[in-house]
Parts: C-alpha cells; structure tokens; sequence
C-alpha cells in the first residue's frame, strides 16, 4: 500500500480511539466509585461524631470540669470516633463545650455555639482504588479522598441559685423614694418622712396614717422603691428561668427593724405580681411595710440570726448544693436602745446582737437633772424616766468633767451657725464620742457594739464586722439607701447624726459587702431598681460561671 493509501486508511482508528479515550472513561468510572465508597464513610463518620458528641455531653453533665479537662474530653470523643469509624481513620480535629458564661462558644469556621452546646469536628479519610490510577491530586491527596463533618450535641446543664433578701423595715425607710418626694412630703406633710399610725385601736384611714396619707398624696417611699426593684428582679429571675430550662432560681425574704422576720424561706412559688397574701414571693413583697412604730435597728441581730439558717454557697448542680447570694437594702445605721424585743426599751445588747457586754452606758441628763430630779444615775438603782426609757447601770458623767461639750450639745437645736454646730461635734474628746438622745447623752465608744467590755450606741453606722457572718457562708451584696436628714440646725439628735453618723455610712456599707463590685448605693427609687438589678446580674453571671 502507498502511502497516499496508508494515510486514508481507516481501519486501525477503532483501537486508536479506544487507547485515547479509555483513560478518561476510567477516571470517570474510578472517580464515581471512589466517591460512592467514600460518601458511605462520610456518613460512618457522621455517626460516630454524633456518637462521639452525645456521650461526651453526657460525661461533662456527669463530672464537669471538676473531674475531667478539656484534654481528657477530647480524648474521650477519639476513642469513640476510633472504635465507631475503623475504616475512615477518624481524627477529632475540634471540640467546643459552649457554658453559660459564653466561654469557648466559636468555632474555627466562626459558628456560635449556644450555651450549653458541645460541638466535635472530626476528619476521615478513604481510599482512592481505581481513581488512584490517574496522577491527579483529589484534595490534596493521590491516594486517599479526604473528608469531614461535625456534631452538636447538648448537654442538659442545671444551676441552682438561691438568694436571700434582707430588707431594712425600720421606720427610717419611710423616707420619701427620692429628693423631689422629700421636697414634696416637706410641703404637704411637714416632714420627708412617713410613719403609721401608732395606736392599733385606731383605723388606719388617709387623715391618721401618715404611710396611707403619702401614698394617697402620690408620694413614694423608701420601702415602696425596694418592693418594686425586688418585683423587677424576680420578674427577670422568671424570664431567665424560662429562656433556659436548666437554671433554677429561688429567693427568700427576710426582714428586721427591731426584731428578725422570717418572710419566705426560698421558694421557687412566685405567684403573680399582683398577689396581696404573704403566701407566694410576689404576695410577701408587696406585703413589706414599714414598722408600725418608731422600732429600732437591730442590723447586728438580723445579719447573725440569718447567718444562722443560711447554708454555705454550694457548687450549684444540685437544689441541695445550691449556691447563695444575699442582697441587703438598708439605710445603714443601726441602734439598739430604742428597741421593743420582749416588749420593753433599752433591751440589752445580749437580746439583740447575742452577745453580752459589760454595762457601760452613763448618762447625762439634759438642764443639769437627771431622771426624777437627780443629776446622777446610779449603777445600783438604774432609773426609768416616765414614758421614756430605762436607763442601764454605770457612773454617771459630769458635764463639767468628762465631756465640756455637753452643755453645747444640749441646746444645739438653738444654734444656727453649722459651722459651729460641726466643730463642736468635731471636737469631742475620745473615749467621750458622745451623742445626744432626746431625754439624755450617752458616752460610748462608736463601733464597738458586741464587743465584749463596750456597750451599744444609741445610732451608729453599719459595722463590718457584723456582716462576717454572711461573707463566711455567701456572698454579700449590699445596697445603701442613703440616709438623708434635714441640714443642721435641728434637734441635738438630728444634728449628731448628720455630721457623727451619715458621713460614715457610705464606706462602712461598701466595706460590709463581699467585694466593692457588690457594693452599691441609691438614693432615688431609679436608683435602687439600677442597683438591685446590678445585684441580681452580678447573681446570675456567678451562677452561670459554676455550670
């Protein structure tokens, strides 16, 4: 055959394309095979990340992080990607345990996690048979098809929080809420305070209860601010309850004015916000009310008899672990002699603080006398001015001696020069921190209540030391109402107030509380609903950190 011939010969080109055109048909062929093995060893290792994941998650709800780190998960979930995906030799190349304190809640692609999610990435690998036989990289490899996938599982996390709420209900919390209800109480009612109506013969009615007077009035008190700021974060409490099944928030409420109040122990009984009846939590807030005489403030008392029933903060897991925090509102005095425990004044420090000082307190009468026209009081005879109080045991003091202010002291309310008024309550000798009472002075040493040779004051500030009790088993927040008075001049007791006590009120309270972020201080009802609530975020984030 020529070669003209040759070259318009078509008989050989059957086999020519065939060579041509198999290898890509055998790529497409391998290919399809290959990937069909390999989807099938995707979907093994989809459930053993699945797998992986949800055992995990039940693991953490078992131990935490107090008995297994993140190290010992994650080789926790290896072993089960291992013994559930043998032909795909699975490696966890990621895993995200999400808490509520929004703690490693990203992944590496930027997927948020939501709290409580436990999320596993794991890669696979499977083998290139047929395709393998074309150099050509699937994903980087010759050899094998390389592939992953993820799962998220969650983990039924619970939390157990209960707060204890100690509320001042002394008769000073019928201060107006805020400065524009002072004013106006002032205007309308003569006084920035409000009080009840003392004789229980009487109705309460607008004309002879000064609370139901104020309030028909339009004006708000002190107390009424603290109940609708503790609504607001008992309303909050439910709503979190309800976003997240597994946080369990209880709350008790206790009281003191002169004496302890035992109001609701922790519940988890609600009610509805407009509940009147003590027997739900809304029902025994709107119940707080003011004392219904002028009681005293038996702060020390409250702090250790609740100290007494409070269980130490737990790891929160459990109801019976719960953890604790305690919220304390008060105007931060405190004073023992105007007190109605067992149905007298001038209770002893033993009845009210449990502890038992010494007597110590001496007194000095006004005009130079002394009850019944003596100008002594004797230790063994202590006398008891009609209608007043019992004056306790212990020398009297001289005015001329021990204490040359007291003459000053005691007409006080005739000085109108607050420069002088301030100076001279300056400038009282130690051990003579002396302050005036309406029918005497007492000579105390301020801040040594309960201790065991002082004797208590008449008014001082919230002491630190009391609150020790509470910081040993909790954690304490506080809230200092302020305690506003009228500017000086005004009666010798008004006046040593304003410039003894007030002014120490603010440091003492923050010192008391468990940190100074949980220290706060109000002095208008907005106030107190911004701090309260303050209160109960720092409370549910200190939660959120122990799930």
């Amino acid at each position: 055959m020529g070669l003209r011939a040759f070259a318009k010969s078509r008989r050989a080109n059957v086999a020519l394309l065939f060579s041509l055109t198999s290898v890509p048909a055998l790529m497409i062929v391998g290919m399809a095979i290959d990937f069909s093995y390999a989807f099938k060893n995707k979907a093994q290792l989809r459930n053993a990340a699945d797998a992986a994941a949800l055992s995990a998650a039940s693991q953490f709800q078992r131990n935490g992080y107090t008995r297994m780190d993140m190290e010992k998960y994650k080789k926790f979930a290896q072993n089960w990607l291992d013994d559930n995906s043998q032909r795909t030799s699975p490696k966890l190349e990621e895993m995200h345990i999400c808490l509520p304190d929004r703690r490693d809640c990203t992944t590496a692609n930027g997927l948020t996690l939501k709290s409580g999610q436990l999320y596993v990435r794991a890669s696979g690998t499977s083998p290139r048979s047929i395709s393998k036989m074309v150099p050509v990289k699937i994903a980087g490899q010759f050899d094998t098809i390389r592939f992953s996938t993820f799962a998220i599982a969650t983990i039924p996390i619970a939390a157990y929080l209960d707060i204890y709420l100690l509320i001042d209900r002394s008769a000073s919390m019928g201060l107006g809420a805020s400065p524009s209800d002072q004013t106006g109480m002032v205007t309308a009612r003569g006084c920035a305070f409000a009080c009840h109506n003392q004789d229980t013969s009487v109705a309460d009615t607008v004309v002879n209860d000064g609370v139901m007077d104020a309030h028909s009035r339009g004006f708000s008190l002190r107390i009424d601010a603290v109940k609708s700021a503790l609504k607001e974060i008992v309303g909050k409490a439910q709503a979190a309850m309800a976003a997240n099944p597994a946080i369990h928030v209880r709350f008790g409420l206790y009281a003191f004015d002169d004496n302890f109040y035992k109001l609701m122990d922790p519940t988890a009984q609600f009610g509805s916000a407009s509940d009147t009846k003590p027997t739900t939590l809304y029902g025994a807030i709107n119940s707080l009310d003011i004392a219904r005489y002028d009681a005293g403030t038996a702060t020390p008392y409250a702090m250790q008899k609740l100290a007494d029933l409070l269980p130490p903060s737990g790891t929160g897991q459990t109801q019976a672990t719960a953890q604790t925090m305690v919220f304390f509102a008060s105007d931060g005095t405190a004073n023992a002699l105007d007190n109605h425990q067992g149905g007298a004044w001038d209770v002893a420090a033993a009845n009210w603080a449990g502890y038992a000082p010494a007597p110590y307190l001496k007194w000095i009468w006004p005009n130079g006398g002394g009850p019944g026209g003596s100008s002594n009081v004797s230790p063994a005879q202590p006398a008891t001015p009609t209608g007043a109080s019992r004056a306790r045991g212990g020398p009297a003091i001289s005015a001329n001696v021990a204490c040359p202010d007291y003459p000053v002291l005691e007409n006080s309310n005739n000085i109108s020069d607050v420069g002088v008024i301030q100076s001279r309550f300056g400038s009282l000798p130690v051990p003579c921190i002396a302050q005036p009472w309406w029918f005497g002075y007492s000579q105390t040493l301020e801040g040594q209540i309960g201790a065991p040779s002082q004797d208590d004051m008449w008014v001082q500030p919230v002491d630190p030391a009391w609150c020790a009790p509470l910081n040993n088993k909790s954690t304490l927040a506080t809230l200092y109402t302020t305690y506003e008075l009228p500017p000086p001049p005004q009666s010798a007791y008004i006046n040593y107030v304003h410039y003894a006590v007030a002014p120490k009120i603010a440091d003492k309270m923050m010192a008391c509380a468990s940190s100074p972020s949980t220290a706060f201080m109000a002095s208008d009802a907005s106030g107190i609903s911004t701090a309260l609530n303050a209160m109960f975020s720092i409370a549910l984030e200190k939660l959120r950190l122990a799930m």
